[in-house]
């Protein structure tokens, strides 16, 4: 949302925008890492912070905007669309093109109506390495 408004905004009034993020990473850097022997006492602080889709349901709940069951709909759909293979994104910009493409014109899509548990990414990997 908050990228959304900056590029409006940037959009309207050809100005620079600057998005400041401020996060960390709840479960540490990697899978060896464990923050609690690093940083104690910043993650002992962490760990009690509900996060940030947490506070925003509440916020949307507490508005009548959602009800209760709707965040978590929300979620559980959101988590079929991940385990199903499929886009979770929605465009923004309808007219971007990247500056560089590099190889990227060889990568093929699985044929439509395909259905696979091998992610996207990793099928348009196997198929450009093949074709080396």
């Amino acid at each position: 949302m908050a990228t959304e408004i900056a590029l409006d905004y940037r959009t309207k009034f050809k100005k620079d925008v600057v998005v400041d993020l401020v996060c960390f990473r709840k479960l540490g850097h990697n899978e060896q890492d464990e923050p609690m022997v690093t940083q104690p006492l910043m993650y002992k602080i962490i760990n009690k912070h509900p996060g940030t889709r947490k506070l925003y349901a509440d916020r949307l709940i507490a508005q009548g905007l959602i009800g209760p069951e709707d965040a978590d709909k929300t979620v559980a759909t959101y988590r079929q669309a991940l385990d199903g293979g499929f886009h979770t994104n929605r465009t923004i910009l309808t007219n971007f093109q990247a500056a560089v493409r590099g190889g990227l014109d060889a990568l093929q899509e699985p044929r439509s109506g395909t259905r696979t548990t091998t992610p996207r990414f990793l099928l348009r990997s196997c198929s450009l390495s093949r074709r080396s």
